[in-house]
């Protein structure tokens, strides 16, 4: 059944409906045109009421799990058992498994003997990403996991807690850690970033290597333990587990109803009448053109008219500018010229050599014309006293020579005419009239 969000715009549409009837007849007007622009009113109307369609009721179901990941950037992550580094692997295991936790609630936290939060559990970003790619961390430090993972602990409100412990481990004094662990119930992944064998720590005389306490730790609270690898082996393994707790965490939200909004497809309808009635011959200029497309030598003279159809006409002049006859030459100017692209019209059409005087007539009027479009009035009127010599009666080419004429004309003073004359000394004695009288007596 169909329902309608906005129903009050039906009543607008009812009042519209009667006072386009009474000035329909008022005006008289065109029945089809009548017609066309009252059922586009209509539908506009039906589209502004949202009409849409029952399709039942989906249940929404929502996860109650959280991720802190803890990266360990004390002095020991320094060490180069791992390449390049320890500290550079485990921030970019971090951003590797963030990128995969998208649909889960992930924090991070910086930490060697203080934290630094970086972000609370929220659906992951590409600005946390973002962030974690921008870091600049040197190791330094000694490793206080306790610390870590009492704030991961405090940042933790869900029913499903998951804490990502990217180290080494360094810690020893680690029962602390275990009982904190099961007292809140979170689950520890032990993501060793180290070597059995270890690596001496930069500027001290000590092997760091994993430490196997935590190992036994991550076991006993529900968690697991991933030695890290060059590979994305230790990636997927941690993330299959976070789904494998998210997945015992899912809760009803609540049930949102199911619907087909309807106003998307009237939208369509209304702008296929639309085409329909003002594009329809354009639709057969183009359907033309593409079936005569696979005529490669004539291609890029159809994509210039289609082009051109379509009102792109710096591409239609591109189009025609590929063709080397006299004809596309002067579409391609035209072109140009409808785009304001009036010096490379001028340069097309200034190439144009033809005796053709149909032709040559057209190629010398758009010459006007571009000169004009660049406010080039002075050109225009020459070429435009070329043309009314040609052709003294085509009334277009009288009306561009007087327009031309008057613009060039316009605010300049009339120069004063002098006529000089010479008058040989018998005239005057013959004649008997005095030099000083001959400019009384000039015609002009």
């Amino acid at each position: 059944m169909i329902e309608f969000k906005h129903p009050q715009f039906l009543l607008i549409g009812v009042f519209l409906g009667i006072w386009a009837v009474l000035f329909w007849k008022k005006s008289g007007k065109n029945l089809k045109e009548f017609l066309f622009y009252t059922v586009v009113t209509f539908l506009l109307v039906i589209m502004l009421s949202n009409p849409y369609m029952k399709k039942g009721i989906e249940k929404i179901y929502k996860t109650d799990t959280q991720v802190i990941v803890l990266i360990d950037h004390s002095l020991s992550m320094g060490v180069s058992d791992i390449k390049p580094s320890r500290l550079d692997m485990a921030v970019k295991k971090a951003i590797q498994l963030l990128e995969k936790l998208k649909k889960e609630k992930a924090g991070v936290v910086m930490f060697s003997d203080d934290t630094e939060i970086i972000s609370y559990p929220e659906f992951v970003d590409e600005e946390l990403i973002k962030k974690l790619k921008s870091l600049s961390l040197i190791p330094g430090g000694s490793t206080d996991i306790l610390k870590a993972i009492s704030v991961a602990n405090f940042m933790l409100s869900s029913k499903g807690k998951i804490i990502v412990l990217l180290s080494d481990g360094g810690d020893e004094n680690l029962y602390k850690v275990k009982e904190l662990l099961k007292k809140s119930g979170a689950k520890l992944v032990f993501w060793a970033i180290a070597t059995e064998k270890g690596g001496k720590v930069p500027k001290y005389n000590v092997i760091s290597k994993i430490n196997k306490q935590l190992i036994n730790i991550a076991y006993e609270t529900g968690g697991i333990f991933q030695k890290v690898s060059y590979d994305n082996l230790d990636v997927e393994n941690v993330y299959r587990f976070i789904l494998q707790i998210s997945s015992k965490n899912i809760e009803f939200a609540f049930n949102l109803p199911k619907s087909i909004d309807l106003s998307p497809f009237i939208a369509v309808f209304i702008l296929v009448l639309i085409f329909l009635r003002f594009a329809l011959n354009r639709i057969v200029a183009i359907f033309t053109g593409f079936l005569l497309f696979f005529n490669l030598s004539y291609a890029g003279d159809l994509k210039g008219y289609i082009y051109y159809l379509t009102g792109n006409y710096q591409k239609a002049g591109i189009e025609f500018s590929e063709e080397k006859d006299i004809k596309s030459k002067y579409n391609a100017a035209l072109s140009f010229f409808k785009a304001g692209m009036y010096d490379r019209a001028l340069n097309i059409l200034n190439s144009i050599k033809t005796e053709d005087f149909s032709i040559y007539k057209k190629v010398r009027y758009l010459t006007a014309l571009s000169y004009i479009g660049k406010n080039d009035f002075e050109k225009a009127y020459t070429v435009a006293k070329e043309l009314i010599q040609v052709y003294p009666s085509d009334k277009r080419i009288e009306k561009l020579y007087n327009f031309t004429k008057m613009v060039v004309n316009f605010g300049k003073k009339p120069e004063k005419k002098i006529t000089i004359v010479q008058v040989k000394e018998k005239s005057q004695q013959k004649n008997k009239i005095a030099p000083k009288n001959v400019q009384r007596l000039n015609p002009w």
